[in-house]
């Protein structure tokens, strides 16, 4: 439920969609084929932005990184919370936002 602070609205978005992420992963140099093989970082940049009634960006919200290489030998389905980076006035008015992400 939304909460009203002066002018400001709070609250918490939720989207279900799926999105996939076609990528190749590059196993670490001295690599070998066990289980808890390395694979070097590739990552996805996620960025919230505040659009004006045209669709032009005007201002980044906030900010999250995912590396694609911590899930490379994933069997299992989770949930996981990342943190988006923002501004200080955004930190202080909301707190610390997350992404959270159900990774199959």
């Amino acid at each position: 439920m939304p909460q009203t602070a002066g002018n400001d609205l709070r609250c918490r978005y939720c989207f279900n969609e799926a999105i996939e992420v076609p990528a190749t992963l590059y196993k670490e140099p001295g690599a070998n084929n066990n289980e808890a093989t390395k694979f070097k970082k590739k990552c996805v940049v996620l960025t919230v932005v505040e659009t004006s009634d045209k669709g032009r960006q005007n201002n980044m919200l906030g900010t999250t990184v995912i590396d694609l290489s911590e899930f490379a030998n994933f069997n299992a389905t989770e949930d996981r919370i990342f943190t988006v980076v923002t501004n200080q006035g955004i930190s202080a008015a909301v707190g610390d936002p997350g992404l959270v992400v159900t990774i199959e």
